[in-house]
């Protein structure tokens, strides 16, 4: 797109408009979804923070609650946190699948199976405060390129998710095969 013309950027304005009616927000990133609208969003932030955006489109943005910051980690965290107790309200329960077309997406099934995993470092980690350690030194030997998450878990936050009847293990549906 043509980022300083302005037809291009009501056609973008706009499809960030239709992305809301679909998904109820527009803190929109990157990613595989929203690559091309994410990066004029990125943009968008970028200009405004350079002081380079006319009041106008600074308006319309705000219109339809545009976020000029991208959010802390936990900010994040309860922005994701609240749309699961809103998806509890609706459903009934948690569980949320990877693949949910309700509030949020791929990023609400992504953060229920991210706070399983937080919470399984943080139990290793309740036992064995030097596991993180010790595991990045094992897997720098291995000459592995990915290393161990930190743990962002905390008491708090498994109080809080538990609170909403957040399982921490899933259990397979389909039945065992007896051998």
């Amino acid at each position: 797109w043509n980022i300083s013309g302005h037809n291009s950027w009501i056609e973008s304005y706009n499809k960030l408009v239709k992305l809301k009616e679909e998904i109820g927000h527009v803190d929109i990133s990157q990613n595989h979804n929203y690559r091309r609208l994410g990066g004029w969003v990125h943009y968008q932030r970028r200009l405004y923070s350079r002081g380079e955006m006319s009041e106008e489109r600074i308006a319309k943005l705000e219109e339809i609650g545009f976020v000029w910051r991208k959010k802390g980690v936990v900010e994040t965290w309860m922005t994701r946190y609240n749309q699961l107790v809103e998806y509890g309200k609706k459903h009934g329960h948690v569980d949320v699948p990877k693949k949910n077309p309700d509030l949020g997406g791929m990023q609400l099934g992504r953060f229920v199976l991210e706070q399983r995993k937080q919470w399984a470092l943080y139990q290793k980690l309740q036992q064995d405060p030097d596991f993180v350690t010790r595991k990045r030194k094992e897997l720098k030997k291995q000459g592995a390129k990915t290393m161990l998450k930190k743990c962002n878990m905390t008491a708090e936050r498994i109080e809080m998710l538990e609170r909403i009847g957040f399982k921490w293990r899933i259990r397979d549906p389909r039945p065992r095969r007896k051998n």
